[in-house]
């Protein structure tokens, strides 16, 4: 892999995380928690001693309260452009992203009960965004070596980040809870995501970042996809 001229900083924020990925001339952040973590995050950045305006993009990998929920916030505290997928824009502007479906019996459970008992789970404060991404978008103009991929299945305008130094913030597409699967536990369409799964062990990377848990290495992902495949690659 090439020299990495970045940093991964993980903030955790009750049970998802976001990422800064930092250098000496500013930072991305992908994802932003839920609402209410923008203070969290201006935080990390003093920490990491970073200005305010030395945030320069916040992606969205998808549209869900626990990724999108503090885009609004972090967007007025910083100045910095959102970026998201255009077939997870809609849910940004409208403030609303549903959730998934199960893809195991446990999870469908929860989903049922989430979406009778708790129908304002998916709120968050409505943006539109400032940048659309569509199949891949370069990162270089704001001082990164890297991209954005679309790579669908848990929502159909899933992203990930993926870095010339070898890592891969990875939203939902995997999930990296200890002792459980890496593949997620709730997605809109199972085999989108078992091909986003292909797309990804044919690219050059050493780790992938998840919103959900530690960081998981390329061949845990390698692995599973055997398995995966023949679990949820079949049409109910």
């Amino acid at each position: 892999m090439a020299d990495k001229s970045y940093r991964i900083l993980r903030i955790p924020v009750l049970n998802v995380s976001c990422y800064l990925i930092y250098n000496e001339t500013g930072a991305i952040l992908v994802d932003t928690c839920n609402r209410g973590s923008g203070e969290k995050v201006m935080e990390m950045l003093g920490h990491l001693k970073l200005e305010t305006a030395s945030l320069k993009l916040i992606i969205i990998t998808h549209s869900h309260y626990d990724h999108a929920g503090s885009a609004a916030e972090i967007r007025k505290l910083t100045g910095a452009p959102v970026a998201v997928h255009r077939n997870d824009a809609d849910e940004l502007r409208n403030g609303y992203g549903p959730l998934p479906d199960g893809t195991r019996w446990k999870a469908r459970i929860l989903v049922a009960l989430g979406r009778t008992f708790l129908k304002r789970l998916g709120n968050i404060p409505p943006l539109e965004p400032d940048i659309i991404v569509e199949d891949q978008f370069e990162l270089d103009r704001f001082g990164f070596k890297g991209r954005i991929l679309h790579l669908p299945g848990h929502t159909d305008g899933s992203v990930v980040v993926c870095l010339d130094g070898g890592d891969v913030i990875a939203g939902d597409t995997v999930f990296g809870i200890r002792g459980h699967e890496i593949f997620p536990p709730f997605a809109d369409d199972r085999m989108a995501l078992l091909e986003s799964w292909e797309k990804l062990l044919g690219l050059p990377f050493d780790y992938l970042y998840p919103g959900h848990g530690a960081r998981i290495p390329k061949r845990a992902l390698l692995d599973e996809y055997p398995s995966a495949r023949a679990r949820y690659g079949k049409q109910d």
